[in-house]
């Protein structure tokens, strides 16, 4: 069943298969291409709605603090930089190098040390 419209590429004969796999394989590049992009739109509109709401809303006092500076001025750093890639916003913070290696090893080394004080205040080492 072929389109009434001469110019329309849908259905691609099977005379032209070289056409019709450099299409499927565009086609298949462009639908595997979507979590990614699903991933730095979500983490666009995250990181700047958050960004929007604290220069806005949060008092100074907080945002010059070490708490805030470690917590959330660096996650929304993170997410506008590096997941959705823009850097034409500046965010006040700059991320040092091999970020998320350290913040993920100093998140677990903190875990570490408030399970471990956590069993030995219920006792539960022997």
């Amino acid at each position: 069943m072929l389109p009434e419209d001469p110019d329309s590429k849908l259905p691609i004969s099977l005379d032209d298969a070289e056409d019709y796999l450099d299409r499927l394989n565009h086609y298949l590049a462009l639908s595997l291409s979507l979590p990614e992009r699903a991933a730095r739109a979500l983490g666009s509109l995250v990181g700047g709605s958050t960004l929007l709401l604290t220069k806005t809303l949060t008092p100074t006092a907080i945002k010059n603090s070490n708490s805030y500076h470690f917590t959330l001025g660096m996650f929304q750093t993170f997410l506008i930089n590096n997941v959705a890639q823009i850097d034409d916003i500046e965010t006040g913070i700059d991320l040092k190098e091999h970020f998320l290696h350290r913040k993920l090893l100093g998140t677990s080394l903190e875990a570490a040390g408030l399970l471990t004080m956590s069993f030995l205040r219920f006792g539960y080492l022997p």
